[in-house]
């Protein structure tokens, strides 16, 4: 009787191995290579009385408004999701900035920062992908929100997707 549970127990096991690995999904292939970041062109400056513009709320605690430019996200070649956000200080101050948000890894990296009053990006030095947290931990709750909004489940397909996730998300 044992062998027969352990024998059940181990085709269980295999069963959900095989169905897990079957799963086709286009943004999370050669999961057992390492994650590459690849260089990207950094988006056009973007106009701040843009319809395109999205709030989101993040938490009752957290300070300011963000949003983003809907128009401005996108699957990466590297399996990333790139996007401009907004982060309008409680003074009416705006805080642009040009990320990009590993699923893959659960980091983000903010590659340039907006100057409003020149309307340019200046790329960030030395900026480094950063762990957004857990569950548990959440080290950076503004980016954790964006985490599980762009990295849920499977990978978007598409950028439509992508922002089809976003307006459920936060109606």
């Amino acid at each position: 009787m044992k062998k027969s549970w352990l024998i059940l127990l181990a085709l269980c096991a295999a069963s959900t191995a095989f169905a897990k690995k079957d799963q086709y999904n286009p943004g999370f292939d050669h999961e057992d290579e390492p994650w590459q970041e690849q260089k990207e062109d950094l988006p056009p400056f973007p106009a701040l009385d843009d319809a395109a513009w999205q709030s989101f709320s993040v938490s009752n605690t957290f300070i300011g408004t963000p949003s983003l430019l809907l128009s401005s996200v996108y699957r990466a070649p590297d399996r990333s999701v790139r996007y401009v956000l907004n982060i309008r200080s409680e003074g009416g101050y705006d805080n642009l900035s040009a990320e990009g948000i590993n699923c893959k890894e659960g980091t983000y990296k903010a590659f340039a920062f907006g100057d409003t009053v020149n309307q340019r990006w200046i790329e960030a030095r030395g900026g480094s992908w950063q762990s957004v947290g857990s569950s548990m931990y959440r080290q950076d709750p503004l980016r954790y929100a964006l985490k599980n909004v762009f990295c849920h489940g499977l990978f978007p397909k598409d950028e439509q997707e992508l922002r089809e996730r976003l307006k459920t998300a936060w109606k």
